[in-house]
């Protein structure tokens, strides 16, 4: 029988409401499968600074998980890290702000790889790109309402994108998973390349850059899927039509982050241009 750990990232400098509030969620939704959970508390320079979030753990998970301490790094540099340690045949990660939303949730990750061409099930994606955004966010036209200092600032950036940036992401449609939740084999994940990743901008570019993690898996030949609160597999053609992520009101949603609560809690306009960014469209919302 396939083994599988769900690994959650406490990224401890963000503080202990964020562990209490993914605790909270794994306990409501039934994860409908057998698992090891383990807990990386990341961010600790003393023993002072996870024993509260451990303790949580203790009390409430009644001690059915394991944990590894880490003083620094990225999210998928503890991933990849874990992924060295674990031997389970398949890896679900989750980072800090992640909140689980539905039932069987595990389940339905589960049952995606019962098809031998899917190589990663995240639940959320976006066809965002970094580069690109740099231009759906401004205008090569002088701004007579803003500073000198703030138009010096915006084309600086926009050269910067236009000589460097666009080399390192595609344009719009940059289509990726995004990694707050994810599961890919243990196998698969062991064989992704991943650079040191000592800025967050990095992680960026291991995200949705020419070598992220999705690109790396498809040129596995395998399939990349986007997966909804229902269990339903999304190809990357149809992403943008499915309310997930930044798009409609979110309510197939299966795993909720700050990014998806960011558009959540924003005003409509807000949304409609975060659906821009995202999809190259205005929402629904």
């Amino acid at each position: 029988m396939d083994t599988i750990s769900v690994v959650y990232l406490s990224w401890i400098p963000y503080g202990i409401e964020e562990m209490n509030a993914f605790v909270k969620s794994y306990k409501e939704h039934s994860a409908g499968v057998p698992h090891q959970l383990t807990i990386i508390f990341n961010g600790v320079h003393t023993d002072e600074d996870y024993q509260p979030f451990l303790k949580i753990a203790e009390d409430e998970l009644e001690n059915r998980f394991t944990y590894f301490i880490l003083e620094k790094g990225q999210d998928i540099d503890a991933y990849f890290f874990v992924t060295r340690k674990l031997k389970s045949d398949y890896l679900f990660f989750l980072n800090t702000y992640s909140r689980i939303l539905a039932e069987n949730w595990l389940r339905k990750f589960v049952k995606a790889f019962e098809d031998p061409q899917i190589g990663l099930v995240s639940a959320t994606a976006s066809a965002m790109s970094y580069y690109s955004a740099v231009f759906q966010k401004n205008s090569w036209k002088w701004d007579r309402k803003q500073s000198l200092f703030d138009e010096f600032r915006k084309y600086k950036l926009m050269i910067k994108a236009l000589l460097y940036w666009r080399f390192l992401f595609k344009p719009f449609p940059n289509y990726h998973i995004r990694t707050n939740a994810f599961m890919i084999k243990r196998e698969t994940m062991l064989r992704i390349q991943c650079p040191l990743l000592d800025s967050k901008f990095k992680a960026y570019l291991f995200e949705s850059g020419h070598m992220s993690l999705t690109n790396q898996v498809l040129k596995m030949n395998l399939s990349v899927r986007m997966m909804d609160s229902n269990g339903l597999l999304y190809e990357m053609k149809d992403w943008e039509h499915v309310p997930v992520f930044w798009n409609d009101k979110q309510q197939l949603l299966l795993i909720e982050d700050n990014q998806t609560n960011k558009y959540a809690s924003a005003l409509h306009e807000e949304q409609q241009f975060m659906s821009y960014l995202a999809w190259g469209k205005r929402g629904q919302s």
